[in-house]
């Protein structure tokens, strides 16, 4: 490795007969891009993240590191130290550190890094705020349509139970000859083994048939289901949130750029129930959807607490002698408003507070905007139908991807791109937010 030092960017372009890389010339602000996709799937190819065009209209730095995922990123075996889980978290810091280090050779100023991330990458961009060991290596966030507040989609699994099954499903051909003992208590060294011999690509490819126990994807882990890694220490009980007295001036320094797209629910509704659409909800018996709309909420929520959450959404359409509503749709708006609300808004506005409380300057926006310009063709399915821009929709316009599109000049979609770009921008290089 060469001794030489990494070099300094100037805060001003070079002047005289001195001749300067114009990398070197200019300290610019560095946007790390964390990319979403449930900790499942994703990666820096996705043309969402091709950041050529954040770089160039808002005159920043973009980088977009790729991190393990699934099994191979977040798979924790218990005490066994083989996996210890978060590892996809890990890499992000990894990731973080070296921007970091390396920022002065892109002609960027190692003390504006801004951490922005999309869906699943605002959770983990969230993780990274909360934990003392990542905030040192960013000064600002921007979450987009996530927080690690989301109410049960990456919480606990049954940690060696979950590990048995993800053996015995990807151990299941006969070439790995390696046998599980599903009954091995506590869990020994048969499950591991397995893993340990099958290739990363046939154990991605078990993960059609495995998708945790019950249903639960791979995802961090934290709170009360952090492992002994050191990784989230702010967690008390059973909450991310810390102790109130250490709470005052947690986040100084810190900006946050926080908000959700106003339909996020209706991404998620058919994740959550099959087909779910309004032609085959107009087309089911009333109890059914009913029965439907109750598994929604105790999905999230206890028998218990079946009323008191369902109400505000669904009325009397939870209770025994409901005969009808009023229509299919009304039937969707409300089961996707549900699912916004618990898994993206009440979480953003829950990260929000608890940073603004912790002295961060926060930022808060909700995204609306008509989609049906920006389908291909008149038969083209534009989602966000019911009630407008849909999840994901301000990371398209905030990162730029319509730039890559063959859309006309005075396209009112391009120019809103080109100003949330420019806004998002500011925001890398001051820290202050003019929404």
């Amino acid at each position: 490795m060469s001794s030489q030092s990494i070099p300094k960017c100037s805060s001003t372009p070079a002047t005289g007969s001195i001749s300067i890389p114009l990398r070197l010339t200019l300290c610019r602000a560095i946007v790390v891009v964390l990319h979403g996709g449930g900790f499942r799937t994703g990666s820096n190819r996705d043309s969402l993240y091709d950041g050529r065009w954040l770089a160039s209209v808002a005159d920043v730095v973009v980088a977009v590191p790729n991190y393990r995922l699934g099994p191979l990123g977040f798979l924790r075996s218990g005490d066994k130290p083989d996996a210890p889980g978060n590892q996809g978290l890990w890499d992000q810091l990894l990731a973080l550190q070296w921007v970091r280090t390396n920022a002065a050779s892109f002609g960027a100023h190692q003390d504006d890094v801004t951490l922005l991330g999309v869906d699943s990458g605002a959770v983990a961009a969230g993780l990274h705020l909360l934990s003392p060991l990542s905030r040192q290596f960013f000064e600002r966030a921007v979450l987009s349509g996530g927080s690690p507040f989301i109410m049960s989609r990456f919480s606990a699994f049954a940690e060696s139970e979950e590990l048995r099954q993800l053996a015995a499903t990807a151990c299941d051909e006969p070439h790995l000859n390696v046998a599980v003992d599903k009954d091995e208590q506590p869990l020994g060294q048969s499950a591991m083994a397995c893993l340990r011999f099958a290739s990363a690509e046939h154990i991605v490819n078990s993960l059609d048939e495995f998708n945790g126990v019950h249903g639960r994807p791979f995802g961090p882990l934290y709170g009360a289901n952090m492992t002994e890694d050191d990784f989230f220490l702010p967690a008390s009980g059973e909450s991310l949130l810390p102790d109130e007295e250490g709470v005052g001036g947690t986040f100084g320094g810190k900006a946050l750029l926080i908000g959700y797209a106003v339909n996020e629910g209706e991404y998620f509704l058919r994740q959550f129930i099959d087909d779910w659409d309004l032609e085959t909800v107009d087309a089911l018996p009333k109890p059914m959807v009913r029965m439907l709309l109750d598994r929604l909420v105790l999905h999230f929520f206890g028998a218990e607490q079946l009323a008191e959450i369902g109400r505000p959404y669904f009325g009397d359409l939870l209770a025994v002698n409901a005969s009808s509503f009023s229509s299919a749709e009304d039937a969707c708006v409300r089961a996707a408003a549900f699912l916004g609300d618990v898994l993206v808004k009440c979480p953003a506005r829950m990260m929000a507070d608890l940073a603004s409380e912790g002295g961060a300057r926060v930022y808060f926006y909700e995204f609306d905007y008509n989609l049906n310009e920006l389908a291909m063709d008149d038969s083209a399915e534009v989602h966000g139908h019911w009630s407008g821009a849909p999840h994901y929709a301000d990371a398209l316009f905030m990162l730029g991807i319509f730039l890559s599109r063959q859309l006309p000049d005075n396209s009112h979609a391009l120019a809103t791109s080109r100003r949330m770009m420019g806004k998002l921008g500011a925001f890398a290089r001051t820290g202050y937010a003019n929404l």
